[in-house]
């Protein structure tokens, strides 16, 4: 979620005015998932909440009331932040990421530091490398599957295009 452009615009007037006021404030957010309604949030943080991208909670939805009232859970990071944005479609779908195990990475090779890994030439000769930052890479292997292999990527291009 995201707040709406006319808390955002009221909240930026304010900060110019008044920089150091902290007095509870009731915003209205925009769900990432455009169907649910908007999400009334009271909290003293409402300046840190302009530009982010939000997780929410609902927290109930008084009778006669036009939106339901939540708060805030975490935030992302800045909205159109590659890493915001891609964390909010994981959030939307359900998919809950963490590091890996120290199981896991005890199956990697033995290394003094991470930096001293590299691919070895037979693999990097046959696979295209989408290492760089200018990559979005994620897994569509179903929930539960042990080898990770089919992944998406995209990547934007000039002209507003976008590869994939």
């Amino acid at each position: 979620a995201c707040l709406t452009q006319q808390d955002e615009a009221a909240l930026q007037a304010r900060l110019e005015t008044s920089p150091h006021d902290m007095r509870q404030e009731a915003v209205l957010c925009v769900p990432y998932d455009r169907r649910l309604p908007y999400i009334r949030v009271r909290t003293r943080q409402a300046l840190r909440l302009v530009g982010q991208r939000l997780v929410l909670r609902v927290d109930g939805w008084q009778p006669g009331s036009r939106y339901p009232d939540g708060h805030v859970v975490r935030v992302l990071g800045a909205i159109n932040n590659l890493t915001a944005e891609s964390d909010a479609v994981l959030v939307a779908c359900g998919v809950h990421w963490q590091p890996f195990c120290p199981a896991a990475l005890a199956e990697l090779p033995a290394v003094s530091r991470p930096e001293d890994w590299t691919v070895p030439p037979g693999e990097r000769a046959c696979r295209r490398d989408l290492t760089g930052q200018q990559y979005f890479v994620c897994s569509i292997d179903p929930v539960g599957c042990t080898d990770v292999d089919d992944a998406l990527h995209v990547r934007a291009l000039p002209e507003a295009e976008a590869e994939g």
